[in-house]
Formats: C-alpha cells, sequence, structure tokens
C-alpha cells in the first residue's frame, strides 16, 4: 500500500477521519501531545495535519488524517491505524472528545475511571429516558439496556 509522503489532494472521494484529543491546558500537556500525536501519525504512515483550539481550560489537538475512499487498503490503514491511536492516547492519558460512528464504542471504552462509572451513569439516564431504546441507540457508545454487549 502506498501511503502519501506528502499533502496531495485526493479529489472528490477524499475521506477523512479526525482524532482530537483532550489536553490540559499547561505549555507542557500540549507540547507532549502534539509530539505524541505527530509520533503516532508517523508510526502508521500517515501525515500530521492539526490545529490547537484553545479553551479556557483546555486545548483541543484537532487532527485529520485524509485517506482515498476508492483504494480499499488506504481505507482499511486509515480505519485501523486510528482504532490504535485511541487507545494509545488513553495510555497516555489523553481521552478523544468526539468520534465517528465506527469508532464510538471503541472511544467510550476509554473512559474508563471507576469501572466506566460515567457509562453506567449515562446508561442509567438512557434507560429513564428512553426505555424502548429507540432514540440514537449506541450514539456515542450508550446503548438501551436490550441492545447493550454483554461486558
Amino acid at each position: 500500500m502506498e501511503l502519501m509522503e506528502e499533502f496531495k489532494p485526493l479529489g472528490e472521494d477524499t475521506g477523512h477521519l479526525d482524532l482530537s484529543p483532550v489536553v490540559p491546558f499547561t505549555g507542557r500537556e500540549v507540547l507532549r501531545s502534539v509530539r505524541l500525536v505527530d509520533a503516532l501519525y508517523a508510526r502508521y504512515g500517515l501525515r500530521y495535519i492539526a490545529g490547537l483550539l484553545v479553551l479556557p481550560r483546555s486545548v483541543l489537538n484537532i487532527t485529520t488524517c485524509f485517506f482515498d475512499t476508492n483504494d480499499e487498503a488506504q481505507t482499511r490503514h486509515a480505519y485501523e491505524s486510528y482504532s490504535e491511536m485511541v487507545v494509545e492516547l488513553a495510555r497516555a492519558g489523553y481521552a478523544v472528545y468526539r468520534t465517528n460512528l465506527r469508532h464510538m464504542d471503541l472511544v467510550a471504552e476509554q473512559y474508563d475511571f471507576n469501572d466506566h462509572a460515567l457509562r453506567r451513569f449515562q446508561e442509567t439516564l438512557k434507560d429513564a429516558i428512553d426505555p424502548n431504546g429507540i432514540l440514537s441507540p449506541g450514539k456515542q457508545g450508550i446503548w438501551p439496556r436490550s441492545m447493550r454487549p454483554a461486558r
């Protein structure tokens, strides 16, 4: 598979995956996150294209991986690399703040503090507000009781 050595337009069928970890608003953490994400992109042969969004208490390291959706190998590589980068970022203490449909469960799984207390709270709310599970089942990794995977 040929990976992009330099950025070039891929045409109308260009796909992209945004990988954007939330970083504490300190110079040390921002620099650490930029170096880590840059290294992860390089490990997978992807070009690190990013912008930093500065908020009052945190910084979003907004990155995008572009790929040619007509190239099955390149598309598969982008999605598999994304999955591995999400897990690596979580190990380093950085949560991804939003994701695409395919990775919602994976990203939600990384929020594992106190045996997934956040997910259990969200599922409790989901069950109370939407007992039949008809409103966006699985969105952001929050499944209705009847569709929850066995854990």
